[in-house]
C-alpha cells in the first residue's frame, strides 16, 4: 500500500496486506452491497485497485507538507487536504475511479463500524495511525472523506488550493493550532 514518509513515497509490487484484509472482511456485507462493489473493484474484489491507486495520489498530496511545511497544522486536517487533493484529480481524470472510491466508502464505513473504538478527532490527533489500529483508522479516513466530497463539490479545485495556501503559510510558532 502506498504510503507517504519523511517525504518519500513507498510502493510496493503486489497487492498489500491492506487490501486483502479489506477483501475478506468485505466477504460479509449482504449481498446488494457486495453485488455494489463488485461492479467497481470487479468479480473476485480487487480492492488493490482502491488502495494502490487512490490511496497513491492521497499520498502525494501529503509530499508538499516535507517541502514547505515545517510543522502540520492538525492530522487531521493534513487528512483532509490529501483527500482533497485525491478526489479532486480522480473526479477530473479518472471519473470511474472516482465512483468507485466513493462506493467503497459508503459501503466501507458500515463494514469497519463494529470495529470503532474511537470516534473524536482528539483521538485521531493523539493516537493516530498505530494507537488507532487499521480498522479504526480507516474509519476516520472514509468519515474524512464523506467531508472532501462535500468540500469539492462546494468549492471545487479553488478550495482545495486555499486549504493549500492556508496550510503552507500557517506558522505554528505565532498562531495557534485550530480546534476541532
Amino acid at each position: 500500500m502506498a504510503q507517504a514518509w519523511a517525504g518519500n513515497i513507498f510502493l510496493g509490487s503486489g497487492k498489500s496486506v491492506v487490501a486483502r484484509q479489506a477483501e475478506n472482511q468485505l466477504k460479509n456485507l449482504p449481498q446488494e452491497q457486495l453485488t455494489h462493489l463488485k461492479n467497481h473493484y470487479g468479480d473476485p474484489l480487487n480492492m488493490d485497485l482502491f488502495y494502490r491507486n487512490n490511496v497513491g495520489i492521497h499520498e502525494l498530496g501529503h509530499l508538499y507538507q516535507f517541502i514547505e511545511v515545517s510543522k502540520g497544522q492538525r492530522r487531521w486536517l493534513q487528512e483532509v487536504f490529501a483527500t482533497y487533493a485525491a478526489r479532486s484529480y480522480l473526479v477530473k481524470f479518472q471519473p470511474k475511479l472516482a465512483a468507485a472510491t466513493l462506493a467503497y466508502v459508503e459501503i466501507g464505513t458500515e463494514a469497519h463500524e463494529h470495529h470503532i473504538k474511537y470516534r473524536s478527532l482528539k483521538a485521531f490527533e493523539e493516537l493516530f495511525i498505530e494507537g488507532l489500529g487499521p480498522q479504526n483508522y480507516e474509519w476516520f479516513q472514509f468519515q474524512l472523506f464523506k467531508k472532501v466530497v462535500v468540500l469539492h463539490e462546494k468549492f471545487g479545485i479553488e478550495g482545495l488550493v486555499k486549504l493549500r495556501n492556508f496550510l503552507v503559510a500557517t506558522d505554528l510558532t505565532v498562531e495557534k493550532r485550530l480546534d476541532d
